[in-house]
């Protein structure tokens, strides 16, 4: 695997350009090589994060809407977009500016998908308003701020809750998936409303709190369908 990704690196590295992805399940899908899209590289030969590719591919029809909750820089949410084949929406969430930059640009060069694939730069939690957002170790780490966390690495951004931005832009949700670095409970409790009223599919990333998080979906009426190493599936 490690001759694979070199030959990708040289053949698809180079910053400040946009590459086709010829194989695989982003076969069609144009990214933008700049900022953190630099660390995902893999998406031209293999499929990120496979377990959730395959759960989606299953789940996901034309006509459906999702939120991407912590899109990072949309490979996800590009994946969804294209499945819809011009028909539902797709809501990508990022807080961070620098991902949501790459999210953006991503979008941005794939304009067959641009009228379904809508990028919005809000974090996702218990609460709408301002919050703050802290750096974490890589460019897909940065997370809602908590106590303990340093102040030089912080930086202000706008927040909502699912609750609300379901509220002001109307119509139900098929599909959520949520991965903000363990911050996932929040955006669930954020969520009442939506998901007793639309009872999407969920996909969870758990971080090492998979009690907590099947007992909560479980209470609400959730059930948990599988968990791997990484996620949770919930129906």
């Amino acid at each position: 695997m490690r001759w694979i990704a070199a030959v990708v690196k040289f053949v698809f590295g180079r910053e400040g350009t946009t590459r086709l992805s010829l194989i695989g399940p982003y076969r069609g899908i144009r990214f933008d090589l700049t900022g953190p899209m630099r660390t995902r590289r893999e998406v031209f030969f293999r499929a990120y994060e496979p377990a959730v590719t395959c759960w989606l591919k299953a789940a996901v029809e034309p006509g459906m809407t999702a939120y991407v909750v912590g899109a990072h820089v949309g490979i996800h949410a590009l994946m969804l977009g294209k499945r819809l084949r011009g028909r539902g929406r797709v809501f990508a969430f990022e807080g961070w500016p620098e991902n949501y930059r790459s999210l953006a640009a991503n979008i941005a060069c794939n304009p067959a998908l641009t009228r379904v694939l809508i990028p919005v730069h809000l974090a996702v939690g218990r609460s709408s308003g301002m919050t703050q957002m802290t750096s974490g170790s890589s460019d897909g780490r940065h997370h809602l701020a908590m106590e303990g966390d340093g102040v030089s690495d912080r930086v202000d951004v706008p927040s909502t809750t699912l609750d609300d931005f379901w509220a002001a832009t109307g119509g139900c949700v098929d599909v959520v998936l949520i991965d903000i670095e363990g911050f996932e409970l929040e955006a669930l409790e954020g969520a009442r409303r939506l998901l007793a009223a639309c009872r999407p599919l969920l996909v969870v990333e758990h971080h090492r709190k998979i009690e907590v998080l099947c007992r909560w979906l479980l209470h609400h009426g959730y059930e948990v369908q599988t968990v791997d190493r990484r996620h949770i599936f919930a129906v």
